[in-house]
């Protein structure tokens, strides 16, 4: 797979991700755990699956940021290309139906757990 990171003064940034028209915003947000490339959101992974890990990263486009966007990375290099590209007001969306979702499950395990 060609190497989609972001590139500044000639070298390629770990934890991060280009393609036509988005990359991350690695002038803002913390770094990727111990990585020194900034453009995430949380100082963790939201998910990690050995050296797989899911990032919330601020995303630029052109000039226009308060964007946001999942990514995936395998050691430190987009695993995929391209990702859904969240407004502030998506991400506040898409928080609100995950929290429900987890009240969901929630419930199912206090359920299971009436039931043993």
């Amino acid at each position: 797979m060609p190497d989609h990171r972001v590139v500044q003064n000639g070298v390629a940034l770990d934890f991060s991700c280009q393609n036509k028209r988005f990359r991350t915003n690695t002038g803002k947000g913390k770094p990727h755990g111990s990585s020194k490339t900034l453009g995430s959101v949380t100082e963790s992974p939201i998910y990690q699956d050995g050296p797989n890990t899911l990032w919330l990263e601020h995303v630029k486009e052109g000039d226009t940021e308060g964007i946001y966007w999942l990514m995936w990375y395998k050691n430190g290099w987009p695993s995929i290309l391209e990702s859904a590209v969240f407004d502030r007001d998506s991400i506040h969306e898409l928080l609100r139906q995950l929290a429900t979702v987890s009240e969901e499950i929630m419930r199912e395990i206090r359920a299971e757990k009436n039931n043993q």
